[in-house]
C-alpha cells in the first residue's frame, strides 16, 4: 500500500482473500499496534464504509446479546467454548438450554447476497462438523453471520469457493441447526437480524 507516495506494509485483521478489496479502493487505515504501523480497518464500497475486521465481529455479538438486541433471554455462558476438541466463539444459556454459536465475518456478495466464505476454509468445515454432531444431539447450534456490506438482503453458502462449506452447511440446517445474518453499520449499530433459510 502507498501513504503519500510511499509504500508501507499495512496489517489486514483478515486471514479471507478480500476480493472486493480491488485496486483503486479508498480504505481506512488506523495505527498498528504491532510491528506494523498502520492497520487496515475498512473500506469504501458502494458508496459506503464498511468494516474488512473480522477480529471485531464477537465482540459485537457479545454486545448484542448483552443488551438483548439479538437472542432475547439468553445469556452468555462462556466464550472460547471447546466441544469435541473444536473451540467455538460462545456457549449461550437460557434455564437449562444450551446453545452453541459459531460467529463468522462476511464481506463478499454478489446481488445483494452476502456469500461466505471468500476463502477456502478448513476451520469453518470442522466448526459445522462438530455442529452437526451437536444438534444432533438434540441441542441449540447455531452459525451468525456478521457483515456490514450494503444492499444485502440474504445469505449463501460461496459454493464456488468451498463446495464441501456449502454441502455442510446444508446439512447443518437441514439437521435442525440455526443461522442468522446480522447487518451493522461502521459504527457497529445493528441494523436486521435476519434468519437464514437456504436451498
Amino acid at each position: 500500500m502507498r501513504i503519500e507516495g510511499k509504500a508501507v506494509e499495512v496489517y489486514i485483521p483478515n486471514t479471507g482473500r478480500l476480493p472486493l478489496l480491488v485496486p483503486g479502493t479508498k480504505v481506512r487505515l488506523e495505527p498498528g499496534k504491532g510491528k506494523l504501523p498502520w492497520r487496515l480497518s475498512g473500506m469504501r464500497y458502494k458508496g459506503k464504509w464498511v468494516s474488512i475486521d473480522a477480529t471485531i465481529v464477537n465482540g459485537l455479538f457479545e454486545r448484542w446479546v448483552e443488551e438483548g438486541r439479538i437472542f432475547k433471554g439468553w445469556k452468555i455462558l462462556a466464550g472460547e467454548w471447546e466441544y469435541e476438541g473444536k473451540r467455538f466463539d460462545f456457549l449461550l444459556g437460557r434455564g437449562r438450554e444450551k446453545m452453541l454459536v459459531e460467529v463468522k465475518s462476511c464481506t463478499l456478495e454478489r446481488n445483494g447476497i452476502a456469500l461466505f466464505p471468500d476463502a477456502p476454509t478448513l476451520r469453518g468445515r470442522e466448526h459445522l462438523e462438530r455442529l452437526i454432531e451437536w444438534v444432533g444431539e438434540g441441542k441449540r447450534g447455531c452459525m451468525v453471520f456478521v457483515t456490514s456490506l450494503p444492499g444485502i438482503r440474504g445469505f449463501m453458502p460461496h459454493d464456488e469457493t468451498d463446495p464441501e462449506f456449502g454441502r455442510l452447511f446444508r446439512e447443518f440446517l437441514s439437521e435442525g441447526g440455526e443461522a442468522y445474518l446480522a447487518l451493522f453499520s461502521w459504527s457497529g449499530t445493528l441494523k436486521e437480524f435476519l434468519e437464514v433459510s437456504c436451498v
